[in-house]
């Protein structure tokens, strides 16, 4: 593309575009769970109080007994930025980092991609990942998982940039940002820092020859020069300080996070299930990967059954290795060569990694390999000019249409969903964030929150609220955010409703008065019920007769919750 003009308009047209559909109705239809919830508690401390109320450790990622294996704090630090700016605690800016990640993402895998692909086609594939639905959902809540491509595509751009660069100077700025890339990635998530670590070290020894068994000793000590250990101590160095945190949270807490470490990673799943239903489960998890990111859907519809998106998603899966190893045995640039050397290490490595788990595998855990989809359809685009020519630039235009238009109808389709669920209850289908669908949004908790702060606007001490788990952490922050002086003491047992003569309970509008807990509905009546889009939420009158005596734990109790007490942490006011 020789028109500068022409370009830049065509960048700014999938740049603005993105941001439109990643910001639209923001706020209303924000993904605000359980763990959304549980991070806005802690971090809003750090908003209001200062950064000494920031943690040394980041989310939880695995149990182990009663402890909790944790990430880095790097996520923490990403949310706390944005907020802290705009000195807000509203859930929205906690997000922001997220979402800023995603835009980010865009020019950044467009400058990766040019590292092999033509600016045409280069462009076609950062339109494809721009307006992908599954990467516009994931990009428009706060979680860990979500910021994962854009560090990863930072860690393999400076890791390419340094396998060509000959200056000394070029190749400790790559690889150090290699190694901010690998660093910040791996702190967001486990995945991340299993194929990073196997996918740089396979890269690595490549680059440097040692594969080669003959020539070893040589090529041991030619990678080990002084120009390089120049380079490899300033990448070490920017890995030690952006783990400086979890580094000290170690010597403070006498390595416990380290010491479940092992335990956590080799815990044997799927124990019922053999190595090769381990090994079909991942290829059809993959393929389905593959099938739901090009097209935006799962299956065609009414047809949970079909076997047509396996086989296209496997035809995706298998053209990434197969059209890399034929290009890289034919290409002559070092860089370009490097690149087709990268991808199937890059796909292979997560593949495997994901055999133990498959049978748990969720889109969250394909974050990793979000981008690879799209540089695979550039790879067949690249295939059809070359073996037909013209016409091969026709289908690689229709397909590259066909692509952006699924998409883009699946973004319309969860619009029109998360647009309806704020004001009825409706059957939703096109969100893939967690496997239970309920179309919940923060708008719908912040209408509920809000009834419920007027209704108990004459209490002053205690307010009894009953609710599913997944809703008990965002309705207590939005709450207490309002009215902190209140104990909002969510209930599940009748034995803690003594005292009170009315109660809240919020469920969804299916669910109603009839999933509420049998011991709290067996004392309760409803007095008053009303809706807010999926969310239904109920006064309940308490018959004090027959309720079981109280528990003097339970008083004790008050707001006391098990599962919010974030045990275990250092924060940096127990530093300083």
């Amino acid at each position: 593309m020789h028109n500068k003009k022409l370009f830049w308009g065509i960048f700014a047209v999938i740049i603005l575009g993105a941001v439109f559909l990643r910001t639209w109705n923001y706020s209303d239809w924000l993904y605000f769970k359980w763990d959304q919830g549980r991070d806005a508690t802690m971090l809003a401390k750090a908003v209001e109080n200062g950064p000494g109320e920031l943690p040394l450790l980041g989310p939880r990622a695995a149990r182990v007994g009663a402890d909790y294996l944790r990430l880095g704090p790097a996520y923490y630090y990403f949310q706390y930025l944005p907020a802290a700016i705009l000195n807000s605690t509203h859930p929205t800016a906690f997000a922001y980092a997220d979402l800023i990640m995603s835009f980010l993402a865009i020019p950044l895998l467009y400058a990766f991609s040019k590292l092999y692909f033509s600016t045409r086609n280069s462009l076609m594939i950062t339109a494809l990942y721009a307006f992908s639905f599954l990467v516009i959902q994931y990009s428009r809540f706060a979680w860990n998982p979500n910021s994962v491509p854009f560090f990863m595509l930072m860690t393999f751009y400076g890791m390419l940039r340094f396998a060509q660069s000959k200056k000394l100077k070029n190749q400790i700025k790559w690889l150090a940002l290699w190694a901010l890339g690998f660093s910040l990635a791996s702190q967001f998530h486990f995945y991340a820092l299993f194929s990073l670590t196997a996918i740089s070290g396979i890269f690595l020894l490549r680059h440097f020859n040692l594969f080669q068994l003959k020539k070893l000793p040589a090529n041991i000590k030619k990678a080990f020069s002084k120009n390089n250990l120049k380079v490899f101590g300033v990448a070490v160095g920017v890995i030690l300080i952006t783990n400086l945190p979890m580094i000290v949270s170690e010597i403070k807490t006498d390595a416990s996070n380290a010491r479940i470490f092992p335990e956590a990673v080799t815990k044997k799943t799927d124990e019922d299930k053999t190595f090769s239903e381990k090994l079909y489960r991942n290829f059809e998890e993959y393929s389905n990967f593959n099938y739901m990111m090009l097209t935006s859907f799962e299956n065609r519809a009414g047809k949970k059954a079909d076997k047509l998106p396996l086989l296209i998603g496997f035809a995706v899966f298998l053209a990434g290795f197969v059209l890399s190893i034929c290009l890289h045995r034919k290409e002559k640039n070092p860089t370009k060569k490097n690149f087709l050397f990268l991808l199937p290490v890059w796909i292979g490595v997560l593949f495997v990694i994901t055999i133990g788990t498959s049978y748990g595998l969720r889109p969250r855990y394909f974050t990793p390999i979000f981008p690879a989809p799209f540089i695979i359809v550039g790879l067949v685009l690249v295939f059809l000019n070359k073996k037909l020519k013209n016409n091969g630039q026709i289908i690689g235009w229709m397909l590259f249409a066909i692509i952006l238009l699924l998409n883009l109808n699946g973004v319309k389709e969860w619009f029109v969903e998360n647009k309806l669920s704020q004001t009825q209850a409706i059957e939703t289908k096109r969100n893939h964030i967690l496997k239970k669908d309920d179309g919940i949004t923060l708008g719908q908790f912040e209408k509920a929150a809000a009834y419920i702060l007027d209704k108990t606007k004459t209490e002053e001490t205690k307010v009894l609220v009953w609710t599913k788990a997944e809703y008990k952490q965002p309705l207590k922050y939005l709450l207490k955010k309002q009215r902190p002086e209140i104990v909002w003491d969510f209930v599940n047992k009748s034995k803690e409703l003594n005292g009170k003569t009315t109660m809240i309970a919020v469920n969804t509008v299916n669910g109603d008065y009839d999933s509420v807990t049998k011991d709290v509905r067996i004392h309760t009546s409803v007095l008053d019920r009303t809706q807010f889009g999926q969310l239904m939420v109920l006064e309940l009158k308490i018959h004090p007769k027959n309720l079981p005596a109280p528990d003097p734990e339970d008083e004790q109790k008050l707001d006391y919750d098990e599962e919010d007490e974030e045990t275990g942490r250092v924060y940096w006011k127990n530093i300083f």
